[in-house]
């Protein structure tokens, strides 16, 4: 059997960034992204002027709830928090959505393939919780089709076992 090791201390799963570098396109980005600490420092893909905030990476995180279509997290701080910039190293994909305080959020593709998101201000003591979607149309036409043909299937059965019955003619 093979064995997968995780090393999160490397590349941690989901991070506050302490700097960003941004990037025109995903050539850009695999320049910047060669010599750089990937724990710490991110590449952003950004077709905007952007300026580089200066970023608060002392917050607590906390995963609540992770698995293949979701994933949600708090973000606590003990002091006010003006700028920062959260990392989920998970791919990045359109079909991702996040929400915060009831309210859609951009994802922005990070270091090439992760996914990273600009945080609003934050509260001593305030917990702010993210929440990421995975929603693909083609797997709501999949269960469509699914629902359709086991409602068929069983349709037929039920009208062979009454036909056999005699019940129907």
């Amino acid at each position: 059997a093979e064995v997968l090791i995780e090393n999160f201390a490397a590349v941690p799963y989901a991070f506050f960034a302490r700097n960003i570098i941004f990037a025109k396109d995903g050539k850009d980005a695999e320049a910047k992204i060669e010599n750089m600490d990937l724990a710490t420092t991110v590449v952003v893909e950004t077709s905007e002027n952007s300026k580089i905030p200066i970023l608060d990476p002392n917050l607590t995180l906390k995963i609540r709830e992770r698995n293949g279509e979701k994933f949600s997290v708090d973000i606590k701080s003990d002091h006010i928090v003006k700028n920062s910039f959260f990392v989920w190293n998970e791919n990045f994909s359109d079909d991702w959505q996040a929400t915060m305080r009831g309210e859609k959020i951009p994802i922005q593709r990070t270091n090439m393939s992760s996914m990273g998101l600009y945080l609003p201000p934050l509260l001593p003591g305030e917990t702010m919780r993210i929440d990421f979607l995975f929603w693909d149309p083609v797997i709501l036409l999949g269960q469509i089709i699914t629902g359709v043909t086991i409602f068929l299937i069983i349709c037929l059965l039920g009208f062979d076992f009454f036909r056999r019955r005699g019940i129907l003619r």
